[in-house]
């Protein structure tokens, strides 16, 4: 998206191509830090990481490589990093908005407890979730804290799960001021919760 919009800037202020071909190097390099970790940049380089992880070949990648006799997955920091905790775990999520993180993190919503947009969900729509975590051993819940908390922590508590309740927006709590800090309120959250007794 940053791309997107650094080539409609430069249509719109031509004079002005180099300062925003600058802000979205630096922004990119930024994001590649945070979501791969330092150590693995410098090893392999953003670009060809990022071409790894938008073809969903990374983890296999760096399962399959070595550096210094040790696989290049060990070398795996930042945000990914801190999501291996979750990657490819199911987990419940209050309403079907959390696509990005999904693909991004390898977590996946399983079941929803809002399961139609805007519409509360009803005591059978509860009572199967709660049958459904059970059976599958999925033990987190993950919602925006702009939804009702009361409803999210009834359904945890039923279901004997912990909640991981953040905001969806920059700006949306307290301390979340950027992208940044807002990625890194899911993936903290979401790790402490699977790092619980009982994930």
């Amino acid at each position: 998206m940053a791309r997107n919009i650094t080539v409609g800037l430069g249509r719109v202020a031509p004079a002005r191509v180099a300062v925003w071909n600058a802000g979205l190097t630096r922004l990119t390099a930024d994001i590649h830090q945070r979501l791969f970790g330092a150590r693995l940049v410098e090893l392999l380089g953003g670009d060809l990481l990022e071409q790894l992880a938008l073809q969903g070949t990374l983890h296999s990648f760096l399962e399959g490589e070595e550096f210094d006799g040790r696989p290049l997955i060990s070398q795996l920091g930042g945000w990914l990093g801190v999501a291996e905790a979750f990657r490819g775990r199911d987990i419940i999520c209050y309403h079907k908005n959390w696509a990005y993180l999904e693909d991004r993190f390898g977590v996946r919503c399983a079941d929803f407890v809002e399961a139609k947009p805007g519409i509360p969900p009803t005591p059978r729509h509860v009572a199967s979730l709660l049958e459904r975590m059970e059976n599958d051993g999925i033990a987190v819940i993950l919602a925006a804290s702009h939804y009702d908390e009361r409803k999210i922590e009834t359904v945890a508590g039923r279901g004997a799960a912990r909640s991981v309740v953040v905001p969806m927006n920059p700006g949306g709590g307290a301390g979340v001021d950027d992208y940044f800090a807002l990625v890194d309120t899911w993936v903290v959250g979401l790790a402490q919760a699977f790092a619980a007794p009982g994930a």
